[in-house]
């Protein structure tokens, strides 16, 4: 079902081109049977003999009581076009909400196996996506363009399933370097969940952490986790902008995000959980606890454990790229005629130029980047 209102030429002036308003709602239900998800599947092998027999192990536990996925989306949207296209924007807002979600569920080893699809729970995804363009500058010999994308999005668990809860128990119990998931009815599935911290102790050089009921203590407790912030930004997108004069062309494209937490994972690894002995961060010998009365940001420089997942290693992050840079020249038209082609430009793209953040990343095997640069011919006959 949906509905569209659509206006041409609205005003005798043309000043407002196209005003189109669009929206809808639909419904979508799935289930992977691909996978025989409704089935028990067996695997048989010669090595599993057994009374002169072949024998079968499950590869996936059956469930006949499993339900399509449903999903219900609703949006609505507006194109508008202002001043013989000058300005273009339109704009997008959409909820869909998704029941009897399938999800891999905890199931007792004497089954044989370790999980089974079950549908377990509802989640509600709401978002709004926006792109803008303009004619900053548009004549004969010089024209300048601008554009913006930009899309929020945000989710929340609205029911989870007693297995779900489970997993909780089992993600909490393990000592990761990054906090696994923490599933919560009312919050995000991107949800950062951490222990808050109080900094090191300047006497002992331990981690001082702080309990729901606002104690402080030197036992880490995961059930004193609380949300800190979501690993989802507020907003991301691209913005660009595009100059011609005459024959040449030159154009700049930046990504950003603003309003993600992150889990520095960085910090937790290459200086408070490093090995001074070995290669080490210069902040493992300058940032550590070394002697009673030092106050510093990371634990004792002989404690070389897992650090705990606690807000210490949290941190806001706001980042803006220049992933691309474009300068391209075109021959001229009646010169490449006569060669019998229509368009010849010759270009040059470098990528990843810069990157400015809140967050200091040291780039290396877990955070990978190119810097590189192209030598374009296109021709066009």
């Amino acid at each position: 079902m949906g509905w569209n209102l659509h206006n041409e030429e609205m005003f005798k002036n043309k000043r407002i081109d196209i005003l189109k308003l669009r929206g809808g709602m639909g419904y979508t239900g799935k289930v992977n049977f691909a996978s025989y998800q409704a089935l028990t599947t067996y695997r048989y092998s010669n090595d599993l003999d057994y009374l002169n027999g072949i024998g079968a192990v499950p590869i996936t536990i059956g469930n006949p009581d499993l339900k399509w996925e449903r999903t219900m989306n609703y949006n609505v949207g507006l194109d508008v076009s202002l001043f013989n296209r000058w300005f273009n924007l339109t704009v997008d807002v959409y909820k869909r909400k998704t029941t009897d979600l399938l999800i891999d569920k905890t199931i007792a080893p004497s089954a044989g196996v370790t999980s089974g699809k079950d549908n377990l729970g509802e989640m509600e995804n709401k978002g709004i996506e926006l792109h803008m363009d303009s004619y900053l500058i548009r004549n004969n010999k010089f024209t300048w363009q601008g554009g913006l994308n930009i899309a929020h999005n945000s989710n929340k668990i609205l029911k989870i399933s007693s297995a779900l809860q489970r997993q909780n128990d089992i993600n909490n119990a393990v000592l990761s370097v990054e906090p696994l998931p923490q599933f919560q009815e009312g919050e995000s599935t991107t949800a950062l969940k951490v222990v808050p911290s109080a900094g090191i102790d300047p006497a002992t050089g331990k981690e001082v952490f702080i309990k729901l009921n606002g104690d402080r203590t030197f036992v880490y407790d995961p059930n004193d986790k609380i949300v800190v912030g979501d690993l989802l930004p507020k907003a991301s997108g691209t913005f660009y902008t595009i100059a011609s004069y005459k024959r040449i062309t030159a154009g700049a494209y930046f990504n950003f995000s603003f309003g993600q937490y992150i889990y520095n994972t960085t910090r937790a690894t290459k200086v408070e959980g490093s090995d001074p002995r070995f290669n080490a961060d210069y902040r493992v010998f300058n940032d550590r606890w070394k002697t009673p009365g030092d106050i510093v940001l990371y634990r004792n420089i002989a404690d070389q454990s897992v650090p705990y997942q606690t807000s210490r290693f949290v941190e806001k992050e706001n980042t803006v790229t220049l992933s691309r840079l474009n300068i391209s020249y075109e021959l001229d038209r009646n010169f490449v005629k006569r060669l019998g082609m229509s368009k010849v430009s010759l270009g040059l793209s470098v990528n990843d130029l810069f990157r400015a953040s809140t967050v200091r990343i040291e780039r290396g095997t877990s955070y990978l980047y190119s810097r590189g640069m192209d030598l374009n011919l296109n021709v066009m006959f």
